[in-house]
Parts: structure tokens; C-alpha cells; sequence
């Protein structure tokens, strides 16, 4: 997990864990993606 949190943090992510004793456990891995800038096609 050390390592999965730091790969993820360099990425300006987020990882987190929820427990539930007796029925596990669940990780989730956060990490921004960029959005793509287009300019609008000229039909003409």
C-alpha cells in the first residue's frame, strides 16, 4: 500500500480505505484526469 499511495499521490490522486469488520475491506484509488480543449469544426 505504501507503494500504491505514493505512485498515486504523484499523480495529485487520492487512495483511501473503508473497513467493515467481518466483511472486508475497500480501497479506492482517486486520481484527476484532464480534460481535453478542442475549438468547434466550421461546418462550411
Amino acid at each position: 500500500m505504501f507503494i500504491v499511495k505514493k505512485l498515486v499521490e504523484s499523480q495529485q490522486g487520492k487512495v483511501w480505505c473503508e473497513s467493515v469488520l467481518g466483511q472486508g475491506a475497500t480501497f479506492t484509488v482517486q486520481i484527476p484526469v484532464a480534460k481535453k480543449s478542442f475549438s468547434p469544426i466550421d461546418a462550411n
